[in-house]
């Protein structure tokens, strides 16, 4: 029997996943978060964080902004709010807080279907103030915005010239109206939308089409494993570890290995060297000390060097003529 295979999930909607799915290629990366809500419960950007991705988060709520500068120290967190124009509106909180909202129009809906809120004066800036200060120069790789009626002022707000998302996820606007303005102003903006899934739309930049050309719901999501919820996972990890996995990708040789990159070579030397996947801490640490310059032979002596690894004891045919040629060249 083939062994089932998992992969986390802390978005609402599986939004993590389909992002990592379309920038698959990317191994640390950067995101911008307009109502970021809780740093891991229906989070967009936790799958990415535990990746030794970072970025900016953007979140009006007080308390979930402190929970944000709690758990998320590599981000820039954000208190306030998103618009056309900066200076201050009237945001009305909400018991289930995933509702509360800048927007008049939904506040009149919610208060028809008898919901109160309570409401407080709070600072809102553009997206390309956020830009100018937190991100002036850099990739991002994607633009994650959901902000309850509101997402057509969050585009307005920022410098479209100058900073491009690879990909922008946006929560479809609850007016048809203001869904084919959202949809026509990113046309203008040199974007295509490319998928929906049933609550987000996924617009590519032009000049990034590629990330899109050969990618497949089917493949690059559905088929990497059932979709478990991070909730579950984190109050049963046993059940998570001992399923989680298909036949481990072992190496033959070093240079197998070598070839690789980032995320690709750091989950392929576990697996080759330690017989498992590589625990999130353990593949953003790796990630991130090749990306500071440390070569692939010293992560490689690292992790045959531990414990671990001493344990295992794998054969890893060309490594220590490798690691001698290494030497040599110091």
């Amino acid at each position: 029997m083939v062994p089932l295979k998992y992969q986390i999930t802390y978005s609402q909607n599986r939004e993590d996943l389909i992002l990592a799915g379309l920038l698959r290629e990317v191994s640390v990366g950067f995101y911008v978060d307009v109502g970021a809500n809780h740093p891991e419960s229906h989070s967009v950007t936790k799958l990415f964080y535990d990746k030794g991705w970072s970025g900016i988060n953007i979140e009006p709520n007080k308390r979930l902004h402190a929970e944000l500068e709690a758990q998320r120290p590599r981000d820039v967190n954000i208190c306030a709010g998103i618009s056309s124009q900066p200076g201050s509106l009237t945001f009305r909180h909400f018991l289930a807080e995933g509702l509360s909202t800048f927007s008049s129009e939904l506040k009149d809906i919610y208060q028809l279907a008898g919901w109160s809120g309570q409401d407080s004066m709070v600072e809102v800036v553009t997206l390309a103030q956020v830009m100018d200060r937190h991100r002036p120069a850099g990739e991002i790789h994607f633009l994650k915005i959901d902000a309850e009626g509101m997402e057509l002022e969050v585009l307005l707000g920022n410098n479209w010239d100058r900073y491009r998302p690879w990909v922008v996820c946006i929560e479809r606007p609850f007016s048809h109206a203001r869904r084919e303005a959202v949809d026509a102003f990113l046309i203008a903006c040199g974007y295509e939308k490319i998928f929906c899934d049933g609550i987000n739309d996924y617009h590519v930049a032009k000049e990034h089409r590629d990330v899109s050309d050969t990618f497949s719901y089917g493949l690059h999501v559905l088929f990497q494993g059932d979709a478990v919820p991070g909730s579950y996972a984190s109050q049963n990890p046993a059940a998570i570890v001992t399923r989680e996995t298909g036949p481990v990708r072992v190496m033959k040789r070093v240079s197998e290995l070598l070839a690789l990159d980032g995320d690709a070579f750091v989950r392929a030397a576990y697996q080759t060297l330690l017989r498992r996947d590589p625990d999130p801490d353990g593949l953003r640490n790796y990630i991130q000390e090749l990306h500071s310059g440390v070569s692939k032979l010293s992560v490689l002596a690292k992790l045959r060097n531990s414990e671990e690894g001493r344990r295992h004891q794998a054969a890893l045919p060309g490594y220590h003529s490798a690691r001698i040629l290494q030497w040599l060249h110091l």
